[in-house]
């Protein structure tokens, strides 16, 4: 299922007005198109930030059959805006991926911020509906120690921080075989979870 399609089942005007914006944009749909997700942890490669963005949508739409009381197109949006500062984090020169001055300087969530805020101003959207927005950004990291400016404070921004930590990890797990130690079953320690893991 594309981004696009899982956009179109949001069904409140502003949340899917606000995306349609990000979507409609040229310059930025060519930037998230290209963008990595990481530089090194996961999904770290030309159209990485697309295909785990579209996964975490999927995850999203799931959890809100599950969790009905989950607010179904704040789930979808914020799983689409939650790491919008990507596109201007790193900077993709052939086969290398450097992160960039604003990156380095500001980081993703910040940056994802500043055009979420930017793009909200032409958007009249209810005010709490904004400030979940906002907070979705802000803690989709999930814990300060990861990076994050502040935890989840509410079930969307939990279950959005859920999902992106699903999908990330979930890679890692896949990617492990890569990193097979000769003769064994097992990986060599990951990192990024902190342990070997089991291919045999």
């Amino acid at each position: 299922m594309h981004l696009k399609n899982l956009i179109q089942e949001i069904s409140q005007p502003a949340l899917k007005e606000l995306c349609t914006a990000f979507l409609k944009s040229s310059d930025f749909m060519r930037s998230f198109i290209d963008a990595p997700a990481s530089r090194r942890a996961h999904h770290a490669y030309i159209g990485g930030l697309l295909e785990h963005t579209v996964n975490v949508l999927k995850l999203l739409k799931q959890f809100s059959i599950i969790y009905p009381q989950s607010d179904h197109d704040l789930l979808l949006a914020g799983g689409f805006i939650r790491k919008i500062g990507k596109v201007d984090e790193y900077e993709t020169l052939q086969l290398s991926i450097d992160t960039s001055d604003l990156g380095k300087l500001k980081g993703h969530t910040l940056l994802g911020y500043d055009r979420l805020k930017k793009e909200l101003e032409k958007i009249p959207i209810d005010e709490k509906v904004r400030l979940k927005l906002e907070h979705i950004i802000l803690s989709h990291q999930g814990k300060k120690e990861w990076g994050a400016i502040e935890e989840p404070r509410f079930l969307e921004a939990y279950l959005v921080h859920a999902a992106d930590q699903l999908d990330a990890t979930r890679f890692i797990y896949s990617e492990a075989k890569n990193q097979v130690q000769q003769d064994s079953p097992w990986s060599g320690v990951n990192e990024y979870i902190g342990r070997e893991i089991y291919l045999g």
